[in-house]
């Protein structure tokens, strides 16, 4: 195995203290121990290191929910993770014909045959079977919250299909494949800064990738000019920000009316985008056209988004504002004081579930009680409609002195208390009067309305020409 690892040149960068060098290393005291002119290590400590190594293996199986072959899954998640100039080439245009390619497919080589090692020999040896037992392994049952299922499912699909490739060419086509429509790293395993290739209209590229297309395509130009190429661009991004946001005030504000009272969680507001914000838009929108809204903002425990940022933006621009505790949302609806909800959100699932603050679910399952429609601004490229349900969207856990003690001159918690401390949650689409994005207001059954914005959305591209 050793051998095998010494060969890699494109993924050479791997850090030496890896899992896979580790267990390389093993195998190279392993093989210095068969020759008898040469001292070796025991088999108590070659054991002891191997276990050592499966049970880092185990460890990273558990942080991203593996199963059945971790060493399949954690050699495919090598791959995926490790940005090279091959596979950052990949990321933005295939593969393409070159040298690089040489050293890449050998590369390949290596990888296939690692796949396909053969433990035996060693287990025999030294009396164990846990690479036996890792290769068909039985993962225990646990909450998805616990780790990244986007994550998990991406390498283990791309696992199975080296699984079944049948030589390195194979995997040299998985693989590329994977880069170009998912990208390379962690920021393209949870679909941070993505290039998306939208199934009913022409690829749309995310901001970063944006920027970085502009230097691909004027790579050799002076630097001045892709200086000014680059500021255009990024110009141009916030334009049709705003004019994203302000779309979906337009489509708002057809949802109330001049006096209304409105409530909001969260910021999706001037700070968290350009000018008007999502679910602000109809507010600033209402604002300019003298709608007198009366607007009552949640806090957003545990980090005061509402208050340090939300109340601050609309107080700033003169809106009638008026700040509540998080657990107040349901006084002010009952009182008959809000006509409708307007949040942002994170992402959106393919039947509507949503993704946003904590808290969310909250004040959506209380409207849902009182009467009050609850509405959702989400721009288009918030819709993943790779992604079937909330239940698939995974849930960022924070640091528990966020809860006990951050906002506070004195910790306000008894030291050594559990704290459950979820950034996010899901709103079911039950819950949910309506998704506005900049294409029109999405309503339930929500796979359907989302498949006749994205034609809209498809059709105006056209008639743009782009």
């Amino acid at each position: 195995m050793y051998q095998q690892i010494a060969k890699l040149m494109m993924y050479g960068s791997l850090r030496e203290h890896t899992i896979l060098y580790e267990i390389g290393e093993i195998f190279r005291r392993f093989d210095t121990r068969m020759d008898a002119n040469t001292p070796g290590s025991t088999d108590a400590e070659l054991i002891r290191d191997i276990y050592t190594q499966i049970r880092k293996l185990l460890e990273v199986a558990t942080d991203y929910g593996f199963d059945k072959n971790l060493w399949h899954n954690y050699l495919t998640f090598l791959l995926i993770t490790n940005e090279n100039p091959f596979s950052l080439t990949c990321e933005k245009v295939g593969a393409n014909e070159g040298s690089v390619n040489i050293f890449a497919r050998n590369d390949f080589q290596v990888f296939y045959n690692l796949f396909h090692f053969d433990f035996k020999p060693l287990e025999d040896a030294l009396g164990i079977d846990c690479f036996t037992t890792i290769s068909n392994y039985r993962a225990i049952g646990k909450k998805e919250m616990m780790y990244n299922k986007n994550v998990s499912e991406k390498v283990q699909a791309l696992s199975n299909k080296l699984e079944q490739g049948n030589d390195a060419e194979a995997f040299f086509r998985a693989v590329t494949d994977f880069y170009k429509a998912y990208g390379v790293g962690m920021f393209g395993l949870n679909k941070a800064f993505r290039i998306r290739d939208k199934e009913n209209g022409p690829v749309e590229f995310m901001a970063i990738n944006n920027m970085e297309q502009v230097v691909l395509d004027h790579a050799g130009e002076p630097v001045d000019t892709i200086k000014n190429l680059l500021k255009e661009e990024s110009v141009r991004i916030k334009e049709e920000d705003t004019w994203v946001c302000k779309t979906i005030g337009e489509y708002g504000l057809t949802l109330v009316k001049p006096g209304d009272g409105i409530l909001t969680h969260c910021n999706a507001g001037q700070l968290a985008t350009s000018k008007y914000g999502t679910a602000t838009a109809p507010i600033y929108l209402g604002q300019e056209r003298g709608y007198n809204f009366h607007v009552f903002a949640d806090e957003t425990r545990p980090l005061l988004q509402g208050a340090r940022l939300t109340a601050y933006e609309l107080h700033s621009a003169g809106v009638d504002v008026t700040l509540i505790c998080d657990n107040m949302s349901a006084m002010v609806m009952k009182n008959g004081w809000v006509n409708a909800v307007f949040v942002g959100c994170d992402r959106v699932a393919a039947n509507g579930d949503t993704a946003n603050k904590i808290g969310t679910s909250v004040v959506a399952t209380v409207a849902k009680r009182y009467g009050v429609p609850f509405y959702v601004c989400a721009p288009t490229s918030t819709i993943d409609m790779a992604t079937p349900t909330g239940a698939q969207i995974h849930i960022e856990e924070r640091k528990p002195e966020e809860v006990t003690e951050m906002w506070y001159k004195e910790r306000m918690a008894p030291e050594g208390v559990k704290v459950f401390n979820p950034a996010f949650d899901v709103t079911d689409n039950d819950l949910i009067t309506g998704i506005v994005t900049e294409y029109g207001i999405a309503t339930a059954p929500y796979e359907q309305s989302f498949q006749e914005i994205f034609k809209k959305k498809a059709a105006a591209k056209e008639t743009m020409g782009i």
